[in-house]
């Protein structure tokens, strides 16, 4: 198999923007599950975990007032249940479901039957579980920690050293610092099986610093391409065809919370930006600090080919 050097005169480039190829967040080549149900409850508390705080809202008060709407259909199942309601009213019933299962209780409305001191009973004690359980889950995903790490939006294959090499810039976004960083890197590509078939393998690659002892400020991951990459003498078109993906992967401990945290990026063959380099972001300041311009973090320009 002949790949193209990427650094001859007259290659074909792929020099992107601020903005290149997709986000990396998702798999571009989609992967459809055969004969596998998943069902929503089957693991209902880690897809609250991982949802949105708005979507986690939504689900709360959808999940509150369609409860209150059945027990307040309830205590109507017997004509005159509760006292202080308008005869047969929905709204009342309604109100005072929210007021029995909130256990505020105003006093203007309360039940006066068997039937309708059970059901209140009964709404009282779901009530107090269903609080239990969302306080848990909000504080839960409230305290969650989380790595608040900047990947730049290419990854750019330029010089390092005066050799080829792969090189993906990184930040952290908070103002504290992870302790004992750690950087791992891989592709994903197409690969000859048996029979003729296509099976997707990783590649582990090589970095020329894998792990600090302090992530404060940036940091730029280094990949040479030399005969010991999986990727010595690619070009933009054999990641394409071979449906190529980085995988970069860094796992820190955080030292306000002291614990590990974890952040990952994806980069399709549309993110890797071909002979070019980072801009530079970080400068000292006449007063003596390091000073990082993040508006210029994701930029890239072009490099000239060798002679």
């Amino acid at each position: 198999m002949a790949f193209s050097n990427p650094f001859r005169p007259g290659s074909r480039s792929a020099i992107r923007a601020s903005s290149p190829g997709r986000s990396g967040r998702g798999v571009p080549y989609t992967v459809v599950r055969v004969g596998f149900r998943r069902h929503l409850f089957d693991d209902l508390y880690h897809y609250l975990l991982i949802s949105s705080w708005l979507k986690l809202f939504v689900i709360f008060t959808v999940v509150f007032v369609a409860v209150n709407v059945i027990f307040g259909e309830l205590y109507l199942l017997e004509e005159g249940s509760l006292s202080g309601i308008r005869p047969g009213s929905r709204l009342d019933a309604f109100f005072f479901s929210v007021q029995t299962i909130s256990t505020v209780g105003y006093g203007g409305m309360m039940p006066q039957t068997l039937y309708a001191n059970v059901i209140s009973t009964l709404e009282a004690f779901l009530g107090l579980i269903g609080f239990a359980l969302a306080a848990g889950l909000i504080f839960a995903k409230f305290s969650r920690p989380t790595a608040r790490i900047l990947f730049s939006r290419a990854a750019v294959v330029g010089e390092w050293e005066g050799a080829p090499a792969l090189m993906i810039r990184m930040a952290n976004a908070r103002l504290n610092q992870v302790v004992d960083a750690r950087v791992s890197l891989h592709v994903l590509m197409d690969a000859p099986g048996p029979g003729g078939s296509t099976m997707r393998r990783f590649h582990d690659m090589k970095l020329v610093r894998d792990r600090t002892p302090v992530f404060a400020l940036t940091w730029t991951a280094v990949h040479p391409l030399d005969a010991e990459s999986p990727l010595h003498g690619f070009g933009p078109e054999d990641l394409e065809r071979l449906h190529g993906q980085l995988f970069m992967t860094i796992i820190g401990t955080d030292e306000s919370f002291m614990a590990e945290i974890h952040a990952r990026r994806i980069f399709d063959p549309g993110d890797v930006a071909w002979n070019t380099r980072f801009c530079d972001v970080l400068t000292r300041a006449p007063e003596g600090h390091l000073r990082i311009d993040f508006t210029h973090f994701h930029d890239i320009q072009p490099l000239e080919p060798p002679e």
